[in-house]
């Protein structure tokens, strides 16, 4: 995977490129423009994780809304050990993250931006 993307401001959602370094980031920025600063940033990946509390809480709404008599409780969440909807937890989140990936539908960022300077090739402190 690329690790480097740059772009002429900051704020922007548009980071070019895809490159293995922060020198092929600095040669196409100096190709493209007359501008003399640039930034630069790592590409991450947004690991979304499965919230156990929402679930378990929205399960025993949907089984509260089915009206069941009351021996029917405690609700089988109320049954588990933590252990046990930690396991789950576990399963979940590498179910989902597998899913992601098989379907390219990772949410991508620029973190640990850098500014650099055009003319000189060297951090500008942000």
């Amino acid at each position: 995977m690329k690790k480097y993307y740059w772009s002429y401001s900051e704020e922007s959602n548009n980071y070019q490129g895809g490159y293995d370094t922060i020198e092929e980031c600095l040669e196409e920025a100096k190709e493209d423009d007359d501008e003399e600063v640039v930034y630069i940033g790592e590409e991450c990946i947004y690991e979304p994780k499965v919230d156990m509390d929402h679930f378990i809480e929205h399960q025993e709404f949907l089984v509260e809304d089915l009206h069941l008599d009351e021996p029917s409780y405690p609700l089988f969440f109320d049954k588990a050990t933590e252990k046990q909807i930690e396991k789950l937890e576990n399963k979940f989140n590498k179910i989902y993250s597998e899913w992601l990936k098989k379907y390219n539908l990772n949410i991508r960022y620029i973190n640990n931006i850098k500014k650099y300077n055009l003319n000189r090739e060297e951090v500008i402190p942000l």
